[in-house]
């Protein structure tokens, strides 16, 4: 995410009405009336939900699975979308709000609070959706990365993690934790929340010269549902690793020398980890993050035989075949689409060789 930007997930509306000065429902005031109702508010505005926990297109950018969406213990809910090419969003029934009819966050209060009777006495005017057109605004990276290591330090030992046992995966030297964050609900207030729960966190990288550095982490929930990175931070060009050691070094236990797998998400390179492809495998964390990487492990190891291992979906392929002609690597992907080298895994499916 670039600096002085506004935040994920919320597009940037032409300007085409004067804000009043003073609204009489604030967004916890909305949010409080929309609990357990966000399905025929958001339907009333022509948002149409598809079935809940189940990967669909997007209502605002349309696509083919790049949107799941589900309800929140609250009433809320939680959505997220790759935008057709693995740059996440993600957000609450006001950003919905806003990434399908293109409004700004105040005009996504009015709209709600119209619904539910709770009228602001303002007109909001639509303007079609432009899918590029949001902007985000970030954390101080100094401030995201000394948060992420209070995290990491006080985290406990992965092992026996639900995500890991479901994915039949080793901890592989990952830590849980019981809270990350999330954005704050109001979008005028860019500062994290606590979310609880049962996290699994993984170590996000930049290259500084010759060496890494720890500058963020992946928190996945204890059932693989939500996969957030902290709350306004940068994340292009970050990386991890599923394993131990370093790329092209031959590990005792697993792994060929000159060999680097990249993949889009953890699970993917834990298993290619646990077949024994590689150790470790890189991670990009989304699809679209996979030509940077290949970038800086080809100038990192120039001899290396760099795999893109791809998932099998519409975002997956094009960035890993982008990828792969930007660092001459080659992609590999699952025969059946939809799937990621995990699935493969799971069902004890054939992994590939090289």
């Amino acid at each position: 995410m670039e600096p002085d930007e506004k935040e994920v997930g919320r597009p940037a509306a032409t300007p085409h009405r004067t804000q009043p000065d003073h609204y009489n429902t604030s967004f916890a005031d909305a949010s409080r009336a929309a609990q357990g109702q966000w399905q025929w508010i958001l339907n009333s505005m022509g948002i149409h939900l598809p079935t809940e926990n189940r990967h669909a297109p997007c209502p605002g950018c349309g696509g083919k699975d790049r949107f799941r969406w589900e309800l929140n213990d609250d009433g809320g809910i939680f959505w997220i979308c790759s935008q057709g090419d693995g740059d996440t969003i993600h957000g609450d029934g006001f950003d919905l709000v806003q990434h399908c009819l293109n409004v700004s966050a105040r005009d996504s209060l009015d709209l709600v609070t119209r619904a539910l009777g709770m009228d602001n006495g303002t007109n909001v005017v639509l303007h079609p959706r432009h899918p590029k057109a949001a902007k985000r605004v970030t954390v101080n990276p100094a401030r995201v990365s000394a948060a992420c290591h209070h995290v990491w330090n006080e985290a406990k030992p992965a092992d026996g993690h639900p995500y890991l046992e479901l994915k039949k995966l080793d901890p592989l030297g990952l830590r849980r934790s019981s809270r990350w964050f999330r954005k704050d609900p109001n979008p005028a207030i860019a500062k994290p929340r606590p979310l609880n729960g049962d996290w699994l966190l993984i170590q996000r990288l930049e290259m500084h010269g010759l060496g890494l550095q720890v500058v963020n982490l992946q928190a996945i929930s204890s059932d693989g549902r939500i996969k957030l990175p902290f709350p306004y931070s940068t994340t292009k060009g970050q990386f991890g690793f599923a394993g131990l050691g370093m790329p092209c070094d031959k590990h005792p236990r697993r792994g060929k020398k000159n060999l680097v797998c990249i993949t889009e998400g953890f699970a993917t390179g834990a298993s290619l980890v646990m077949a024994g492809i590689c150790e470790p495998a890189v991670i990009a964390f989304t699809a679209s993050n996979l030509p940077s990487v290949g970038v800086l492990v080809r100038r990192a190891y120039p001899d290396a035989r760099i795999v893109f291992a791809a998932d099998h979906d519409e975002a997956g392929l094009k960035f890993a075949h982008q990828a792969a002609a930007e660092s001459g690597g080659r992609v590999i992907a699952p025969d059946v689409e939809g799937e990621d080298w995990s699935d493969v895994y799971l069902r004890g499916g054939e992994m590939f060789c090289e």
